[in-house]
């Protein structure tokens, strides 16, 4: 703190009074011993004053500095306390997953906006006023116990995982934070695997127990001479298909990874195309379907084989479930500067409640068709993984025994330079 110009002069008025009343004591008895004694005495007061003054002002002024020194260094980190408060109500606001911080007493701390859209209730309040949702209820009151706990909650129609552990205080207060994480997808995907496994069993165990059934009766020579090329051609048949269902799960477990990414390259779709209408030449003319191919030249940024594959069973699958005398028409353009691929048919067509699981595995919608043409159920999940590889969007369009059309729309590609 700094004194005013007036103040301080004040002061050393009042230190040199002394010694001026000295010094006039000493002009009015110049001839008085003890008036000279009385003058030195209040002249070294005088002069004692004034460097007490200013050794206090001297302390005053360093002291004014350190306290500066320290009201900086405290504005500074307060500054610096509040960006980081900032930055963190920053971060827990833009979180997907819940955040909810309670005090020893269960009241509510703070809840980032994705916790109260998720609980969807009252923040002002206890941790009751939350949620009463049992699984919420029993995890917080865990926590405030001083007990780590998570369980699974649904709300309208999402899974989240609810874990809530207790944070340490001062002098045995605790308080407790909870975490919230949708867990929809992944507990999709853990459905999905079980199913495709339990799928998986039932597809290998039917060839298998044809080929064994067959085989066992040919091995009890319970088959005529003449009628062994007609069983060792179902063996065949059956044996063909499990090669074929296994070679599909192998291909479907190499597009789950994403290594192969890595192996992209400009693709040319035209000739791609015309490939693949060569290879299924032979299948369309015995199923007595015609195929064609407009467009021009279309390149994409992708990985071959998946590229082949992904085209080979839209066409396969458009030639199978078509009618005989029916077309199947593959068609390249571009749609607001992006590539598209369109396979279409004049086919079966597909029933409105099928549409939307068409793309999952061992899903079919014609079972008894499916086998008769030796679909393994697994060709258009396959579609589905390349497509996603590539970052293309399906879209489907069928009407029952009319036909039916399926794009694969290609992100747009940038140009190389020249």
């Amino acid at each position: 703190m700094r004194h005013s110009p007036i103040k301080i002069v004040l002061a050393y008025i009042v230190a040199l009074l002394p010694g001026i009343a000295g010094l006039i004591l000493l002009v009015l008895r110049l001839d008085d011993i003890w008036a000279l004694v009385c003058a030195g005495v209040l002249a070294l007061f005088s002069c004692g004053l004034l460097a007490l003054m200013r050794y206090c002002f001297k302390l005053e002024a360093d002291y004014t500095k350190r306290l500066q020194v320290h009201d900086e260094e405290a504005a500074r980190r307060e500054k610096q306390l509040a960006q980081s408060v900032e930055e963190f109500n920053a971060i827990i606001a833009g979180m997907p997953d819940g955040l909810v911080v309670f005090a020893a007493d269960g009241s509510i701390v703070s809840a980032n906006p994705a916790a109260r859209e998720i609980l969807a209730g009252d923040t002002t309040g206890g941790y009751q006023s939350l949620s009463r949702e049992k699984h919420y209820l029993s995890v917080v009151e865990s926590a405030l116990a001083g007990e780590t706990k998570t369980k699974k909650m649904k709300r309208a129609g999402r899974v989240y995982s609810l874990s809530a552990a207790p944070a340490a205080g001062t002098e045995k207060n605790t308080a407790a934070v909870l975490f919230i994480v949708d867990i929809t997808d992944a507990e999709l995907s853990k459905k999905m695997r079980r199913e495709f496994s339990a799928n998986v069993s039932h597809e290998l165990k039917t060839p298998l127990t044809s080929i064994l059934g067959y085989a066992e009766i040919i091995g009890n020579g319970l088959v005529k001479p003449e009628d062994i090329p007609k069983f060792a051609g179902r063996i065949r048949k059956e044996a063909a298909r499990l090669l074929t269902l296994i070679e599909d799960i192998i291909k479907l477990s190499r597009l789950d990874e994403d290594e192969l990414r890595a192996e992209f390259a400009p693709v040319e779709l035209h000739g791609l195309c015309e490939a693949v209408l060569g290879e299924l030449a032979a299948k369309a003319e015995k199923s007595q379907v015609t195929l064609s191919l407009t467009g021009g030249e279309t390149v994409v940024s992708g990985f071959e084989p998946a590229l082949y594959e992904m085209v080979h069973n839209l066409c396969d699958n458009a030639i199978a479930y078509n009618r005989p005398g029916g077309g199947v028409r593959v068609a390249l353009e571009t749609v607001d500067g992006r590539p598209q691929l369109s396979v279409s048919d004049d086919g079966i067509g597909i029933a409105p409640e099928h549409l939307g699981r068409i793309f999952e595995r061992f899903y079919r919608v014609d079972k008894s068709h499916s086998k008769d043409t030796g679909g393994t159920g697994l060709g258009l999940s396959i579609v589905k993984h390349d497509a996603q590889l590539h970052d293309a969007q399906l879209s489907v369009d069928s009407t029952p025994g009319v036909g039916t059309t399926i794009r694969v729309l290609f992100r747009a590609q940038a140009r190389e330079k020249e």
